[in-house]
């Protein structure tokens, strides 16, 4: 799917044919524009990615808790929490970009919805097939 932002494609129109009429402030104004414009396409695009890697992972949650429901073991894992920190820290390349604590609130979230959905799967009756 190609996204074309409307105000980007007239900026960019209007850069092109007056650029050599303008007034350097303007053409200025327009660059900025440009570029937010553009910063901001590429985090929607992002954030897209993000959404749909939580619905992967959210789907395996399903898979996790079926599992565990079927093993009668408990939704909530400490070790298994403890290790998924450990492992992402791990994989911070950059603190001034994103800190370990900023990174594990993320995450945090992430791990009580993914506990949240399986107490809720585990209390449901299996469906009939």
């Amino acid at each position: 799917m190609v996204y074309l932002d409307f105000n980007l494609v007239l900026l960019s129109f209007i850069y092109v044919n007056l650029f050599n009429k303008l007034p350097l402030s303007t053409i200025q104004k327009i660059n900025k524009k440009l570029t937010l414009e553009s910063i901001r396409h590429k985090i929607s695009t992002i954030d897209q990615e993000i959404v749909d890697l939580l619905i992967k992972r959210f789907n395996l949650v399903h898979e996790i808790a079926s599992f565990k429901k079927q093993h009668s073991l408990t939704s909530y894992d400490p070790k298994r929490e403890e290790d998924i920190y450990k492992k992402i820290v791990c994989q911070l390349q950059d603190e001034q970009v994103l800190s370990k604590d900023s990174l594990c609130a993320i995450y945090k979230t992430i791990l009580t919805e993914s506990v949240n959905l399986q107490n809720v799967l585990a209390k449901q009756d299996p469906v009939d097939k």
